[in-house]
């Protein structure tokens, strides 16, 4: 957030001051600054003057007074002063805003911004708002009078998502999407299909059209039990339902196939005689059996069942359902599910079956042609070994120089979400480095150390490189 504000560093500086005996925010870096000159036996409360003039790229040489950072319990807050450059302190400030996020997004000049790094766990809303009134009251307090700040926020967000669409669906464009619908009965019969004697159950009923009870437990053997459960998870989740199977008592043949057994007791249907015996309907032979319902035909109908599990673990994980779109397609090539997250596009591949070469040329064309920061590939058998090796022949040319890193391959559902977790967490942890790449150059200290503590270690690449120079690169 940021508020106007034409403030000199010197006045600004007498804010934080004022904040040293805060009971909650204390600024750190001037905490260290007053520390070290209690110990060093100076005295009269002035600044330190700094040990060289050459600012930018120094560690413990940026000049004092121009920000700060305040610590409570998984959350960074910093401030910082940005004006006009008329002191070596004002240039300073300018260089490292351009370090900030939020300086491709608002015209910050004669102005103060405040960012904030929070755990996800943490009310960084609350606190934030908390701090703000901390400081709006050393600065009545320092000035001697009221002045208000208008604190506005700074989009950080780059619309990437809305922007891809726009750019796909001008007028009279061909481009198909559709937005994530998850009602209760889609995630319920998604997760029952999840299980894999469940869904090729499914598959098989959706095939035959209809199936007897009797039939279907006596083909499987030792599996009856199995197949007994999973036709009681299909019929319980609104999968399947039961219907009734009529058939000549002679000939065995199929006469009608009813939905409930009374119907062919009652009324005109028990009168009707059969073509083959002459038997009322009354009098043939009644058994119980499954067919496939609308639900489980939606579901199973391009294993969009899986599209729905995977989105419902998105959601969880706390992508919003505005930021996710469904079965993309545009020139005949389509992507079962694309995300925006951190300002990146994140596509996924999904398959029910084992993901083959012919599968790997065209979701690497996809991924280029919509310009995907992050692909993935979840299947729920296996990646063949030759589409792994396409994959990896795509990533490097002949010289060796990487082209397009191969996706992430989830084979399996049990480790569907750990794994795309793992990822979101990196993204996170990586977007929130970049914003404390400015606090980080105002106060001399890598702040990127504080926050690896918030991220699992599983999270974090074995390569990653801590400090280069400096400050944290990846």
């Amino acid at each position: 957030m940021y508020a106007h504000h034409d403030v000199t560093q010197e006045k600004f500086r007498r804010y934080l001051e004022g904040m040293l005996d805060h009971e909650k925010w204390r600024p750190a870096a001037l905490t260290a600054e007053h520390s070290f000159a209690q110990m060093a036996g100076l005295t009269g409360g002035k600044p330190l003057r700094l040990s060289t003039s050459r600012y930018r790229g120094t560690i413990g040489a940026a000049p004092r007074g121009i920000g700060d950072v305040f610590f409570r319990t998984g959350l960074i807050v910093s401030i910082t002063n940005i004006r006009e450059p008329r002191s070596p302190e004002d240039r300073y400030g300018l260089e490292v805003l351009e370090y900030s996020p939020a300086a491709r997004r608002a015209s910050l000049r004669k102005s103060i911004l405040v960012g904030i790094v929070a755990e996800e766990e943490v009310d960084a809303e609350e606190l934030l708002k908390d701090f703000l009134q901390a400081f709006e009251e050393q600065v009545s307090t320092q000035s001697k009078s009221d002045i208000p700040l208008k604190w506005e926020p700074v989009e950080l967000e780059s619309p990437r998502l809305e922007k891809l669409l726009e750019k796909l669906t001008p007028e009279g464009a061909a481009t198909r999407f559709s937005n994530p619908d998850l009602g209760e009965e889609a995630v319920e019969g998604a997760d029952v299909l999840g299980v894999r004697a469940n869904r090729e159950l499914l598959r098989e009923l959706s095939e035959a059209g209809f199936g007897r009870e009797a039939d279907i437990l006596s083909r499987r053997g030792e599996k009856r039990e199995e197949v007994q459960a999973a036709l009681t998870h299909l019929a319980a989740a609104g999968l399947t339902h039961a219907e009734f199977l009529l058939a000549c008592k002679a000939t065995s043949a199929p006469l009608a196939r009813f939905p409930t057994a009374e119907e062919t007791q009652t009324g005109p249907i028990a009168a009707v005689r059969c073509g083959k015996c002459s038997r009322t309907y009354s009098q043939e032979l009644l058994s119980e059996g499954y067919s496939v319902s609308d639900l489980g035909r939606s579901l199973a109908q391009g294993s969009h069942w899986m599209t729905v599990w995977v989105t419902k673990r998105l959601v969880n994980l706390g992508i919003p359902l505005s930021s996710i779109v469904w079965n993309l397609e545009d020139s005949g090539e389509e992507v079962d599910i694309i995300i925006e997250f951190m300002s990146k596009l994140w596509i996924f591949e999904l398959k029910d079956r084992e993901f083959g070469p012919g599968d790997a040329h065209p979701f690497n064309y996809r991924r280029v042609r919509y310009g995907a920061d992050q692909a993935f590939v979840i299947t729920t058998d296996k990646v063949s070994a030759d589409a792994k090796r396409v994959f990896g022949d795509l990533a490097s040319d002949q010289s060796g120089r990487t082209r397009t890193k191969p996706p992430t391959m989830i084979e399996g559902l049990e480790n569907v979400e750990k794994e795309i977790r793992k990822h979101l967490e990196l993204a996170a942890y990586q977007r929130a480095v970049e914003a404390l790449m400015m606090p980080s150059m105002m106060v001399g200290f890598a702040l990127d150390t504080v926050i690896a503590e918030w991220v699992p270690s599983s999270s974090l690449p074995s390569n990653l490189v801590r400090h280069t120079g400096d400050f944290a690169l990846y």
